[in-house]
C-alpha cells in the first residue's frame, strides 16, 4: 500500500493531472477484499490521490512488468494505465485578434 500510494502521490503533482479523463487497473487475484479486507481498495486509494476519474480493468492472475529493465512476472500487484492528451492545447489571441493554438504543457521527457 505504500508503495501504490507514493507512486499516485507522485502523480497528482504532475502537472496535467487535470486533464486525466480516465484509467485502467488491472488488479491481481490476491488484491482487494482477502488482502486488505475492504472490497475496491485500489480504487478507491487511486481516487482518493487523483480525483474521482473513472477507473476500468479486470483481475488478473499475475501481472507482467519491467523492474530495473528486465520484464517479470509480479503477483499481488496493480498496474494502472492512464488516458490524457499527449498534451494540452491552450488558446491564445495573437496582435491582430486571431486566436492560435500552443501546447501549454507537455508530457514529460522519458
Amino acid at each position: 500500500t505504500d508503495d501504490l500510494q507514493q507512486t499516485l502521490a507522485m502523480y497528482a503533482e504532475r502537472s496535467g493531472r487535470e486533464h486525466l479523463s480516465g484509467a485502467l487497473l488491472f488488479s491481481c487475484l490476491g488484491r482487494g477484499e482477502f488482502l486488505y479486507g475492504q472490497g475496491s481498495h485500489d480504487t478507491r486509494l487511486f481516487q482518493q490521490k487523483l480525483g474521482q476519474i473513472p477507473v476500468s480493468g479486470f483481475f488478473c492472475n499475475g501481472e507482467i512488468g519491467p523492474v530495473g529493465g528486465t520484464t517479470y512476472l509480479h503477483g499481488y500487484t496493480s498496474c494502472f494505465a492512464l488516458f490524457r492528451p499527449l498534451y494540452v492545447t491552450s488558446p491564445t489571441v495573437g496582435a491582430q485578434g486571431t486566436a492560435t493554438v500552443q501546447p501549454a504543457s507537455q508530457p514529460p521527457s522519458l
